[in-house]
C-alpha cells in the first residue's frame, strides 16, 4: 500500500498526508483493528481489489464524486 501511495508525486500536502498515516500506523504497530464494510464503497475501490491491490494502479476519478462516495462509505 504505502509503494502504491509514494508512487507519484501529488503535492507537499499529499506526501504530508502520507508520512503522517505511515507515523501513526507505525505508532500502534500497523495493528488492524477491524474492516470496512464493502457497502457503498467507491468503485474504483471494488476495481483496485480485482487488480490485486496493484501498485500500478492508477484510476481516473472524479474526486467530487469520489469524496462523497467515500463519506458514505466510511
Amino acid at each position: 500500500m504505502l509503494k502504491m501511495l509514494h508512487s507519484e508525486e501529488i503535492g507537499y500536502e499529499w506526501t504530508e498526508l502520507v508520512h503522517s498515516w505511515e507515523e501513526f500506523e507505525n505508532q500502534h504497530s500497523f495493528v488492524e483493528v477491524g474492516r470496512l464494510e464493502s457497502t457503498n464503497h467507491p468503485w474504483c475501490i471494488a476495481d483496485w481489489i480485482q487488480q490485486t491491490q496493484s501498485a500500478a494502479y492508477c484510476p481516473t476519478i472524479n474526486l467530487v464524486q469520489y469524496s462523497s462516495d467515500f463519506v458514505s462509505w466510511w
